[in-house]
């Protein structure tokens, strides 16, 4: 492999996982602070809706916060053909590839 064009994946894997993460704190903080008082403060019926309006962004949360543990492992075998090498990259690819493919299913 190019030494650059591991570097550029490196470094591209940790930033998208760095801006799931960040959006996924972005959700948690948004739903805590406007859940609740929607459901405290709002009509009759606004309970269930307010439950319904958390329960979907967290479904989107868990979205990113996978997404953002992907890229991590992606960026852990960038890591390692980066800084060892060859054989031992092999060997650090195929660990979390197995991690990757252990997270999905």
């Amino acid at each position: 492999f190019n030494n650059e064009v591991i570097i550029i994946s490196y470094y591209s894997f940790v930033t998208i996982a760095v801006f799931c993460n960040f959006v996924v704190v972005f959700i948690s903080v948004y739903c805590l602070i406007f859940g609740p008082e929607l459901a405290i403060r709002g009509a009759e019926k606004e309970q269930k809706r307010a439950i319904k309006g958390m329960y979907e962004e967290r479904t989107h949360a868990l979205h990113f916060f996978w997404a953002g543990c992907a890229f991590i492992i992606l960026s852990g075998g960038a890591l390692g053909w980066l800084k060892y090498p060859e054989p031992t990259a092999v060997i650090i690819t195929a660990v979390f590839t197995m991690l990757l493919l252990w997270g999905v299913y």
